[in-house]
């Protein structure tokens, strides 16, 4: 008990020998409590790297909640601040909804507009709500809040705005009628089935020089001689498919047609061959001839 009686006795001395420390002058100091440093109003105490990470990690210098009115608000972050300054940043919780001309006072400094960026980068009227939390930074001129604008539902798509929209169900595909949902290509198929589908077709002349008119999926038409044709085809896979054909009559000749010859028959994916006659009348060129070929693919 004399120890401890001597000890603080020695110590006060020495303090009023010493004197307190100052910026300027080495001296006595004692150690800031968490609470005193979380406060920031103490001059005169020390702060122990694990206080200071404690009150850092606590945001205890940042985080604050407003006050005020509606559209007027206020924020007394402790320690209070001196002046605006560029790159003042603090997390705010909002005590109100956004009226659209809000404006914050900071620890009685004056008031500035709360604003955020459009998608566009320009600063525009914040939105938020009751208890939203946010970081607010002033910029030199307004208080900016960070977080974006809260993003609005897409509109539906039309023929001329890119929006949402649904796959079309096999039914939906067949009726034909809604013009605001995509088909797919599977949903289109199951309705309206290549095998189903004019697959290549060609218009051509052939008189003289065999020339195609118009033509789908056709590579060419070789000219075998009078009335005797072979189709090239394109982008067909299958041997199976359907033909029709079209042609023109010469004088009273009945009965003329595109047909397959027999004796020199070309069936494949690739190539038709047709001549123009009766199978009894003699074979001719025909000067307007088509051809149709269904389920190629």
């Amino acid at each position: 008990m004399l120890h401890s009686v001597f000890a603080a006795a020695l110590a006060q001395k020495l303090a009023n020998y010493i004197g307190q420390a100052t910026e300027t002058a080495f001296g006595w100091l004692k150690i800031a409590t968490q609470a005193i440093v979380n406060a920031g109003a103490d001059d005169a105490a020390a702060v122990t790297a694990k206080k200071l990470a404690n009150a850092t990690q606590a945001q205890a210098f940042t985080a604050f909640t407003t006050s005020g009115a509606p559209g007027v608000l206020t924020l007394t972050p402790v320690p209070a601040i001196t002046a605006y300054a560029a790159n003042q940043r603090f997390r705010v919780k909002f005590g109100l909804v956004s009226t659209g001309a809000d404006t914050i006072n900071v620890s009685g400094r004056g008031a500035k507009s709360i604003k955020q960026y459009d998608a566009t980068g320009a600063k525009i009227p914040a939105v938020f709500f009751v208890g939203q939390l946010a970081d607010v930074e002033y910029d030199g001129t307004d208080m900016v809040v960070l977080d974006p604008l809260p993003t609005a539902a897409a509109s539906d798509a039309t023929s001329a705005v890119k929006g949402i929209t649904r796959f079309a169900t096999s039914a939906e595909t067949l009726v034909g009628t809604d013009n605001g949902i995509a088909v797919t290509p599977a949903g289109l198929a199951s309705v309206i089935p290549i095998k189903s589908q004019c697959t290549a077709w060609v218009n051509f002349n052939g008189t003289g020089t065999v020339a195609i008119r118009d033509s789908y999926n056709c590579l060419s038409v070789t000219d075998n001689g009078t009335g005797d044709y072979t189709i090239n085809w394109l982008n067909q896979t299958k041997i199976t498919y359907s033909f029709s054909t079209g042609t023109s009559l010469t004088g009273g000749t009945s009965g003329v047609g595109l047909r397959i010859d027999v004796a020199n028959a070309i069936y494949t994916a690739t190539q038709l061959r047709l001549v123009n006659g009766s199978g009894t009348a003699a074979v001719a060129d025909a000067a307007w001839a088509s051809v149709q070929i269904f389920g190629g693919r």
